[in-house]
């Protein structure tokens, strides 16, 4: 059985006469631990956006939807089939406004879908499905998987489109969720406008569509003059190591990237090294790059302590990148500490225990109450004998 994203069934309802949405599933028919793919195409005017809120499930069960706008006429849905009654459902959006020979009009908008029990292997998969429009702020997508089969299942990962790295294969035990990082890689990209992320599990075939809805970036080098301007050879760092002057436990890692721009002449080859003994807790994703054309960019990973198992201690060195007979070098400066790490603004600040001095303290402090407490509880009794010592000299 094969779970194809484009697309199976093509069913047109509500009968507005000039407006209409028209529903496309992935598949013919579900069952419970699946999750369903849908494409919503408006074929009129809305007054306002379609919403999560707007989607309902008749079936008993949960439901969770995700809705994706792709543009002003196409909408695309995806939801997981948990605990649902077997038999036929109905898909809603209720209360769609819209625009109609000039007027507001309102309207519920509905199609069925089947959930069977049938014996197939079957998978959650969030997200379903990918706008993609920054690699500022998206560059990692985090999917997340779930294996609602008795048995252990073996996953393939392989997008259709070249800008995407994952790992390839993954094993997922029954009733396990597992997150696998999608990398989307800017220097890669080439203008792709739709992709495909396949997963492949048994005789199964599921894709996630990836819609890119990123502005192409033009790149001008400067000609100082009309005629004798020679364009050298120039590397530009757009973003260094940040926060890699770090101070973190030997229990802990940590990544980042540096950010380079090709503001001069074409590179057959760019390679990356690192010096000093960071290169002991430090691995790059990347040691060579070629094909570094004038214009492009290219994000260099950097990962400290991987492994978690390294010396306490200072580690100092550079990142090196080289091209033709230029080194550009960036420092790296890392102190490992056995430590307490406490959360501040997103980054990891240091604080090195010192259990001795903070018991010394500790103690010193107990000592002073208890004599504090002591003086306290003699000055009430000495008050209280002189007051009966008064009153009896009175009765005198």
């Amino acid at each position: 059985m094969k779970l194809y994203l484009f697309f199976m069934i093509f069913l047109v309802v509500g009968n507005a006469s000039g407006f209409s949405l028209d529903f496309s599933f992935s598949d013919s028919e579900y069952s419970n631990g699946e999750t369903v793919q849908v494409e919503i195409i408006v074929d009129g005017v809305l007054e306002e956006e379609l919403k999560n809120d707007d989607l309902s499930l008749s079936c008993s069960g949960v439901f969770v939807p995700n809705l994706l706008k792709i543009d002003d006429s196409n909408y695309y849905a995806f939801f997981n089939l948990i605990g649902n009654e077997i038999g036929d459902c109905i898909l809603s959006f209720n209360e769609i406004i819209y625009y109609e020979d000039g007027f507001l009009k309102q309207m519920d908008f509905e199609t069925n879908f089947s959930i069977v029990d049938r014996n197939i292997s079957t998978i959650f998969v969030d997200p379903a499905g990918i706008v993609f429009s920054d690699f500022n702020s998206q560059n990692f997508i985090s999917l997340s998987l779930f294996n609602s089969n008795e048995d252990l299942i073996s996953v393939s990962i392989s997008p259709d489109f070249g800008f995407v790295e994952v790992e390839e294969m993954i094993n997922i035990s029954s009733s396990e969720f597992v997150e696998v990082d999608l990398y989307f890689s800017e220097f890669a990209y080439n203008n792709e406008e739709f992709g495909k992320i396949l997963l492949k599990f048994e005789e199964n075939i599921f894709e996630i569509p990836v819609w890119i809805d990123v502005a192409p970036v033009d790149i001008v080098v400067p000609i100082e003059d009309n005629f004798s301007s020679v364009v050298e050879p120039k590397i530009d760092v757009l973003q260094g190591l940040e926060g890699f002057n770090l101070v973190i436990s030997k229990f802990e890692d940590k990544s980042g990237y540096v950010l380079i721009q090709n503001n001069g002449i074409n590179l057959d080859l760019v390679e990356f090294e690192l010096s000093g003994n960071v290169s002991s807790i430090v691995d790059l994703q990347n040691y060579k790059l070629d094909n570094f054309n004038s214009g492009d960019k290219f994000r260099e990973y950097i990962y400290v302590n991987q492994e978690k198992n390294v010396e306490v201690g200072n580690y100092e060195g550079n990142l090196l990148i080289k091209y033709l007979d230029e080194i550009i070098e960036l420092p790296i400066s890392i102190e490992i500490n056995e430590i307490v790490v406490n959360q501040t603004n997103g980054f990891n600040d240091t604080v090195i225990s010192n259990d001795e001095e903070g018991n010394g303290v500790n103690i010193w402090i107990i000592v002073l109450i208890i004599f504090g407490l002591l003086g306290v509880v003699l000055f009430l009794l000495y008050k209280e004998k002189t007051k009966k010592s008064i009153d009896f000299l009175k009765n005198v």
